[in-house]
């Protein structure tokens, strides 16, 4: 369950979406605020390269760091490095890990047209995201 107490199943003909997030350019936790937010536990993000062809969902309990080690190429040999994949197009907040990891399964579970439905529905223009994080 979310920040909203509500399961992240899909409903029928919904396609992939998780509750109690904002839309906009890319998905923003609601409990984020200006303040460190200490309800956010864990992410799901979907990360992609320069010419937006290749797609990769991971889950992290701290996105700002995980998103500096993809763009350092910190692990030379990973999926990441090895596509230059530096854009992050969309990302959920979720209140524990286990949450987050279950909706990372949804996610990879789900075909790739999903993938990029879910990425348009809340960035349409696939601009990078990670300017926009805020601290905490």
């Amino acid at each position: 369950m979310g920040l909203t107490g509500r399961k992240h199943a899909p409903e029928k003909g919904k396609g992939l979406r998780a509750p109690g997030l904002r839309q906009g350019y890319g998905w923003q936790c609601r409990a984020q605020s200006k303040t460190k937010n200490a309800f956010v536990k864990g992410y799901v993000y979907i990360m992609t390269n320069d010419s937006n062809k290749v797609l990769y969902t991971g889950v992290t309990s701290n996105l700002k760091d995980r998103l500096i080690n993809h763009k350092i190429r910190k692990f030379k040999n990973s999926f990441t490095a090895s596509y230059n994949l530096r854009k992050l197009v969309c990302y959920e907040c979720f209140g524990s890990m286990v949450e987050a990891i279950k909706r990372e399964k949804q996610i990879k579970g789900g075909s790739r047209q999903r993938k990029i439905d879910l990425i348009n529905r809340n960035s349409p223009d696939w601009v990078d995201l990670s300017d926009q994080l805020k601290d905490g």
